[in-house]
């Protein structure tokens, strides 16, 4: 005999409703009715919705116990459960018939706590439809009225997850203070949830983050580097990177009902239309403004269409810029080239995405540029630069001449900021005394208080910076050797690699990389040293710059209009 227990949510595991104590209790009397034992270790559990089989790992043991332990028909095996709903509240009442088939099929009989009609076959089958019926059609209201009061809880601006970085929770209830939920806490039932900004060192990264990648300072990869140094407590990846800059929540709004929660629906549209999302906004602390949001989202969006299905991807795409323009130039391009396997790239280029539609943003025929071409030669620009002799040397010299040049200064420069910060605090007290006194008036001292404010606000800014300042020399000290080794194994490693490793080399080197359709020219410049870890440093050497030529444009074949079709094969 074997046993399964479930509970819909963790916390509903130490309530006295249905809890895994209750049902335990329950289901270990019903054996010894039926003149059984039942041992602890051969009770399964779950902790999670009876919706979805796949989701519970418990049931999914029960099953393979019980096919692994086929019983004879004279003998058969018990599995007792509470009740049908604790045996699951599936979308369709069948499939919980279906899985007592399947357990019947190896010896196992599924008997019932509560209401078990097992002896009476007729009454039996009646009863557990009646009861896989009732569960589910439970679920189904216990969902509709969730999706409901999260629909009304959204529409009224409060927050229903965990906080995104740089916000924490603000609980609120009737007759009691306000209070900030830390990361993981649970609000009471009585509580409503709100936004609020978060530690001042944590929402600052993260508006660090949108400035420097809307204004093309940081890539996503090292805006990565950049809140893994000032959000240690969570893991960064890229795709974490793009959910936070492209999060609504940090214009102040709540966007609620965006995607399905139910699996049936989300299956068919991952995301609703915009007439069906629920958005309350200014319902707290905006971080960034609609116009840096934007920026954001734009460059997100321009990377993205980026991307192509081309073997090893466009490592180049929205490193180069018109110089018309300004706007990127994309991976794009035509088929495979089957005839020639040795030349697969023949119909693949990047495209300047400002000249997509002609006219519009750049003047004259699009600009293209051969992948075949441009990309070896880009390559062998930054090796030939970087993998000079003398720039491993000059590496550990740059840097290290940064670092001294600052080491002495700074430690002046934060003293100077904690004796402002004390003054400040001295003319604050004497304000207050003062007003306190009656010597002044609030009105009289307004205008004094402001000034203290605004000073000391800016003050502590300073503080902090000096503070980043020196977290990001200690990231600059440990990179110093690991950049001259990167230097003199550069030239081999970029040869080696391809698609998102290749950028992901590249780009920290190159500077910037314009291209003129009308001359063919593209001018690279090659940083002397790489942006690392978001911090790029006032060096004294020059770019290495370079002028290299692309060759007559190719011409693609016309069939009216603006419409381009790719060169034929025997071309």
């Amino acid at each position: 005999m074997v046993g399964y227990r479930r509970v819909s949510k963790r916390e509903q595991a130490r309530e006295g409703k249905t809890s895994l104590a209750d049902q335990t209790r329950a289901i270990t009397a019903r054996a010894i009715e039926l003149g059984l034992r039942l041992l602890a270790r051969c009770i399964f559990e779950d902790r999670s919705s009876g919706e979805d089989v796949d989701a519970r790992p418990g049931f999914q043991a029960l099953l393979a116990f019980c096919r692994a332990h086929p019983r004879p028909r004279s003998k058969p095996g018990h599995v007792l459960v509470l009740d049908d709903s604790r045996f699951g509240r599936f979308d369709d009442p069948d499939e919980s018939a279906h899985w007592r088939h399947e357990l019947r099929k190896v010896g196992w009989i599924v008997r019932f706590a509560v209401n078990d009609t097992s002896t009476d076959k007729t009454a039996s089958h009646l009863m557990r439809a009646i009861g896989s019926a009732q569960a589910t059609e439970y679920r189904d209201n216990l969902k509709r009225h969730a999706r409901d009061g999260a629909r009304g809880a959204a529409e009224l601006g409060l927050w229903q997850n965990e906080a995104p970085v740089g916000y924490r929770r603000l609980a609120s209830a009737p007759g009691r203070p306000d209070m900030v939920l830390e990361i993981g806490h649970r609000k009471s039932d009585d509580q409503e949830v709100r936004l609020t900004l978060g530690p001042e060192g944590e929402w600052r990264a993260v508006v660090e983050a949108f400035e420097r990648y809307a204004d093309g300072t940081l890539s996503k990869q090292q805006v990565v580097v950049l809140m893994r140094a000032r959000v240690k407590r969570l893991t960064w990846s890229k795709t974490h990177v793009g959910n936070m800059l492209s999060n609504p929540a940090y214009l102040g709004h709540v966007v609620w009902c965006r995607r399905p929660h139910d699996k049936h629906e989300r299956a068919e549209r991952p995301v609703r239309p915009e007439s069906e999302w629920v958005v309350t906004r200014d319902a707290h602390p905006a971080l960034v403004s609609q116009e840096l949001f934007d920026a954001a989202g734009a460059r997100l969006a321009a990377n993205r269409r980026g991307r192509r299905s081309a073997a090893g991807g466009y490592p180049l795409s929205g490193l180069i810029r018109c110089a018309l323009c300004r706007e990127p130039y994309v991976g794009g391009g035509g088929p495979k080239n089957h005839r020639d396997p040795s030349d697969p790239d023949r119909y693949r280029f990047y495209k300047d995405r400002g000249g997509e539609r002609e006219g519009v943003l750049c003047p004259g025929r699009m600009g293209t540029l051969s992948r075949r071409k441009v990309e070896p030669a880009v390559i062998n620009a930054v090796a030939e630069a970087v993998g000079a002799p003398d720039i491993q040397e000059m590496i550990r010299q740059e840097i290290e001449r940064y670092l001294a040049g600052t080491r002495g200064d700074r430690r002046t420069e934060r003293r100077g900021f904690e004796k402002a910060l004390t003054r400040l605090a001295g003319q604050r007290d004497r304000v207050v005394a003062a007003i306190a006194s009656g010597v002044l008036k609030e009105a009289e001292a307004h205008s004094e208080m402001e000034r203290i404010r605004a000073e000391t606000k800016a003050t502590e800014e300073g503080l902090e910076g000096l503070s980043r300042f020196r977290a990001d020399a200690r990231e600059l000290e440990r990179e110093r050797e690991r950049l001259a080794a990167l230097a003199a194994d550069f030239p081999a490693r970029v040869r080696e690699l391809g698609g998102a490793e290749l950028r992901a080399l590249l780009e920290p080197w190159i500077e910037s990389a314009v291209f003129d359709k009308e001359t063919r020219e593209l001018t690279l410049s090659v940083r002397r040293i790489p942006v690392v870890a978001g911090i790029s440093l006032p060096i004294q050497l020059a770019a290495d710059q370079r002028v290299l030529s692309m060759g007559p444009k190719r011409r693609l074949h016309r069939t009216g209009g603006n419409r381009r079709t790719w060169p034929s094969r025997a071309a």
